[in-house]
């Protein structure tokens, strides 16, 4: 693992998935359909649940702008 002088660098690329689910205004059932339909990588720990910020941001730089 590369090593970085910000030892928070890790945790800024993760999304708690209570905060994107909110964000977002998905239920349980529609954010398993996200990760699986749109390939967000995601990371369990114990019962938490962490998606990459990178896919996230990646996903709404690629959908169609609406005006």
């Amino acid at each position: 693992m590369e090593q970085t002088n910000n030892k928070f660098s890790l945790f800024e690329k993760y999304i708690n998935k209570d905060e994107l689910q909110k964000f977002l205004g998905f239920g349980n059932t529609k954010m398993c359909v996200f990760h699986k339909e749109y390939k967000i990588k995601r990371v369990k720990l114990g019962k938490k649940i962490f998606y990459l910020k990178e896919d996230v941001e990646r996903l709404f730089n690629e959908s169609k702008i609406l005006q």
